[in-house]
């Protein structure tokens, strides 16, 4: 069948004790990990930006035109 692209509800709180452990251990990724993160980020908005502006018209009556430059264009 098909899979959701959601993260399945009982995979949460492991997923958050994950993430506060390592945020108190301090353990971080690389500069470059990070920097391909925010590559990975700036695609996939550039990519879905009219699915962005849509849903921000739809769920919060703001102008796309509007939205894509004071929301979008700074990222």
């Amino acid at each position: 069948g098909m899979s959701s692209p959601y993260t399945p509800i009982e995979e949460i709180p492991k997923i958050v004790s994950q993430v506060r452990e390592s945020y108190e251990k301090r353990t971080t990724h690389s500069i470059e990990f990070r920097k391909q993160q925010l590559k990975q980020l700036a695609k996939m908005i550039s990519e879905n930006k009219q699915a962005f502006c849509k849903a921000a018209h739809e769920d919060l009556r703001k102008n796309p035109h509007e939205f894509e430059l004071t929301e979008l264009c700074p990222a």
